[in-house]
């Protein structure tokens, strides 16, 4: 199972942002680094879930010429509730939040307030 309070996302690739707003839903599909000697990236989606306010601001310029070494600088989940923070190479998604499941090949582990 995987820990979001413990999850290191530098270095990660964002792969894409789903926006489900009649849900209350947004999904972000990832390849991260579960650990500092990982040698490959797995694939992640976040699930923010009952989710008041979103914002997004990115550069995809940006985004595709540093996809290859990671276009996360770093994360900042909330444990309880509220707002997280993922910094992008030229960007930020910002996401108020109850729920957050990080889902890998058919594990999750969630922070729910």
């Amino acid at each position: 199972m995987i820990d979001p309070k413990t999850l290191e996302l530098h270095d990660s690739q964002v792969i894409s942002v789903e926006v489900k707003p009649t849900m209350g839903q947004v999904v972000i599909e990832i390849l991260a680094y579960l650990s500092e000697t990982s040698k490959n990236r797995v694939e992640l989606k976040l699930l923010f879930d009952d989710v008041n306010h979103f914002t997004q601001c990115m550069s995809f310029e940006h985004m595709e010429r540093n996809f290859w070494a990671g276009n996360i600088n770093y994360w900042v989940p909330s444990t309880d509730g509220g707002y997280t923070y993922i910094y992008l190479v030229n960007g930020l998604l910002a996401i108020e939040h109850k729920k957050l499941v990080v889902m890998s090949d058919g594990s999750s582990s969630t922070i729910q307030s």
